[in-house]
C-alpha cells in the first residue's frame, strides 16, 4: 500500500545559548519547526539526524542543520501522529502512528514512497515505540489489550511483521502500559531487548534475549500508583548496564523514585536518589558507563531541566530545558534533542 505525502516548506529559526558547569559545557542551536511536536528523533552520525512528530510531520538534515527536508503525511485524508521512527544502517526509514491507523510505515528512498506495512486495526490498538537490532530484527511494542502487550516482531528489514503470541509474554498487570514520550521506552544490545511500564500498579521491565520470541519481566522502584506513573525511558549501554527513569508526568517537580540503574541485565534494579523530578528522556553518553544525560519535558509545557551527571546519577549539574523531550547522541561530543516545534543541535566543548 502506498501512501501519500505533501511538501510544507518550514522556516528554521536558529537561536544559540551557552550553558557552562565545572563539569560540562556546550552550545545549543535550535531549529524552529511550526505546528508539531517531536518526540521522536533518529540520530544517524554527527550531520544526519531524522524526527517524526505530531500532526504527521517528518523529515531530515544532513549537512547538521543547514538545510531541513520537511514533510506532511497524509494517507486517505488521514493526518497520522507519530511518536516512534527508527533508521536502520542500510536506509531504511520507519515511521509508527500511534492511533487512527496504529501502523508502522517504511520507506527506502529517503522518504519520496511510503508503504504501510504493518496495522492493527483493533479500535483500542495503541503503537508506542520501535526499535531494530540491525538491518533485518525489528521490533515494534503497543499498549496492553486483555492482559496482552502488542510485541511484534520482523526478520526481514522491515517489509513483514508477526505479532508475538500472548502465551509468550508476561500477562499485563490492570492499568500497565507503556509510554510514548521520547521515543526511548525500548533499548536493544545484541539479542537482548529491555523495554519499560508504568500506571496504576507496578512500573516493571520486561526482557528478552533472544530477539523477541520469549519473555520475562521484573518490578523496579519506579514510583507507580497512578495513571501517568511509571517509567518513560530505558537505556542500556550493554547487555548488563542499563537505567530506567519516569516518574509522575502529572508533577513534574516530584523527586520520588524517578530513576534507577542495573547491572545485571534489568534482573535487579536500584533507586538512585536525584533532583530533577521526572524524566522524560535518559541516555548514557557514548562508550560511558556512567556519565548520563536527563530531560525533565512534556508537551504540555511546565517546570523542565536538562540535567547531566558524570557519576551514574550521584551527583547532577542541571540547565534551562525549555520542554525538550527526547534526546539522543551522535558522539560523546554532539546531540540532538527534540521538543515542541523545535529540534536542537547539542554541541559539547
Amino acid at each position: 500500500m502506498s501512501c501519500s505525502n505533501n511538501q510544507q516548506r518550514v522556516k528554521i529559526a536558529k537561536q544559540t545559548l551557552s550553558n557552562s558547569t565545572d563539569s560540562v559545557s556546550f552550545k545549543l542551536t535550535e531549529f524552529s519547526f511550526p505546528n508539531t511536536s517531536i518526540r521522536a528523533i533518529e540520530v544517524v552520525n554527527d550531520s544526519t539526524v531524522w524526527f517524526a512528530g505530531s500532526n504527521g510531520f517528518w523529515g531530515y538534515t544532513q549537512d547538521n542543520g543547514a538545510n531541513w527536508h520537511t514533510q506532511q503525511f497524509t494517507i486517505d485524508s488521514i493526518i497520522p501522529e507519530f511518536r516512534s521512527i527508527s533508521v536502520t544502517k542500510s536506509g531504511a526509514i520507519f515511521l509508527v502512528s500511534i492511533v487512527e491507523p496504529a501502523a508502522i510505515f517504511k520507506s527506502s528512498d529517503m522518504g519520496e514512497h511510503w508503504d504501510m506495512v504493518y496495522t492493527d486495526t483493533n479500535t483500542n490498538a495503541f503503537f508506542d515505540a520501535i526499535d531494530f537490532w540491525d538491518t533485518q530484527n525489528g521490533i515494534l511494542l503497543g499498549d496492553a489489550i486483555n492482559g496482552c502487550f502488542h510485541v511484534a516482531l520482523t526478520t526481514d528489514g522491515g517489509d513483514s511483521w508477526k505479532r508475538v503470541a500472548c502465551e509468550n509474554l508476561p500477562v499485563a498487570l490492570s492499568g500497565e502500559n507503556p509510554y510514548a514520550a521520547s521515543n526511548t521506552n525500548i533499548s536493544t544490545s545484541d539479542s537482548n531487548a529491555w523495554f519499560g511500564t508504568g500506571g496504576t500498579n507496578q512500573s516493571r521491565v520486561f526482557h528478552t534475549s533472544n530477539y523477541g520470541k520469549s519473555w520475562q519481566v521484573n518490578s523496579t522502584p519506579i514510583v507507580a500508583g497512578k495513571k501517568m506513573t511509571g517509567i518513560y525511558s530505558v537505556h542500556f549501554t550493554d547487555n548488563q548496564t542499563g537505567l530506567v527513569a519516569g516518574g509522575n508526568w502529572e508533577e513534574v517537580t516530584d523527586t520520588t523514585s524517578t530513576f534507577a540503574i542495573t547491572h545485571d541485565g534489568g534482573g535487579s534494579w536500584m533507586k538512585i536518589s536525584n533532583s530533577i523530578g521526572f524524566i522524560s528522556c535518559i541516555q548514557f553518553l557514548p562508550n560511558s558507563q556512567t556519565e548520563i544525560f536527563a530531560l525533565r519535558g512534556r508537551a504540555r509545557g511546565g517546570n523542565s531541566v536538562m540535567a547531566y551527571s558524570p557519576d551514574s546519577g550521584t551527583t547532577w549539574q542541571t540547565f534551562p530545558n525549555s520542554n525538550y523531550l527526547a534526546i539522543q547522541f551522535a558522539s560523546p561530543k554532539k546531540a540532538w534533542v527534540s521538543g515542541n516545534e523545535k529540534i536542537a543541535r547539542v554541541d559539547f566543548k
